[in-house]
């Protein structure tokens, strides 16, 4: 099963990503009708009439593994803040037909540093929740490219923004994004390099390469919760975030 859970523009993978048919474990679903209650002024009748539209209980336990321990306690901290916001919220649950493609952003280093300095990343994506993320990067004189471009993936790895959304990766000079979610192609998404201060003197490269495009999975069948509330408890044991979920919400818009 997959379990998707939209509020605004942000979406949080509940249970069935990185390409599963299913890691929800306990699911349950009460379906219950829709009555609003009607009384009358001077008399003794009151009734509830049917409203249009169901009212559903969805509960169910998962496990999401995150790339490293920073994003994992990214998440569980800002899942409160997820929570709070007020907007549209809908959640998808669906059978899964095609698991999609992970879209994959990669740069290149290019140059031996030439003094100790920073080099300035520039992560720029539709969905950090903040970009774009600048990170100032310590480098060495002397640092070859495969030497700093490792620094550049650490640091990106440890930043929890970054690798709760997306799996560092890379060898040598080469450095990569790959998104955790099989979704549409994200064209905003970008790897930028340049000089920080003091400068190390590397080549900046201000545009990365698509090297993989996101697709969106696609569903046998699927159900959408709308006006959907939701109550989540989320444990974290080292990488693995574990989720218990309960979300009501309507079966109809």
């Amino acid at each position: 099963m997959i379990a998707t859970l939209t509020i605004g523009t942000r979406r949080l993978e509940l249970a069935g990503g990185n390409g599963r048919q299913s890691e929800a474990t306990r699911l349950s679903m009460s379906p219950q009708p829709t009555v609003q209650t009607v009384s009358y002024v001077g008399a003794v009748e009151a009734r509830q009439i049917p409203r249009a539209g169901m009212t559903t209980t969805v509960s169910f336990e998962s496990s999401t593994e995150f790339g490293s321990l920073q994003a994992a306690e990214y998440f569980v901290q800002q899942l409160p803040s997820y929570l709070n916001n007020l907007n549209a919220r809908s959640m998808l649950l669906a059978s899964l037909a095609t698991t999609g493609t992970r879209q994959v952003e990669t740069t290149t280093a290019v140059g031996t540093t030439t003094a100790a300095g920073n080099v300035t990343i520039v992560v720029t994506s539709a969905i950090l929740d903040t970009s774009p993320r600048t990170i100032q990067v310590p480098v060495l004189l002397g640092d070859t490219a495969s030497v700093w471009a490792e620094k550049v993936r650490v640091a990106l790895n440890q930043n929890g923004d970054i690798s709760s959304h997306y799996n560092v990766g890379g060898t040598g000079a080469s450095i990569s994004l790959t998104a955790r979610k099989q979704e549409a192609n994200d064209s905003t998404l970008n790897i930028a390099i340049s000089n920080g201060s003091p400068s190390p003197g590397i080549t900046a490269d201000a545009t990365s390469d698509n090297t993989t495009a996101g697709v969106a999975p696609t569903y046998y069948s699927s159900q959408t919760i709308y006006e959907a509330f939701p109550a989540i408890s989320a444990t974290q044991i080292g990488v693995t975030v574990n989720l218990s979920v309960s979300v009501t919400g309507r079966v109809t818009a």
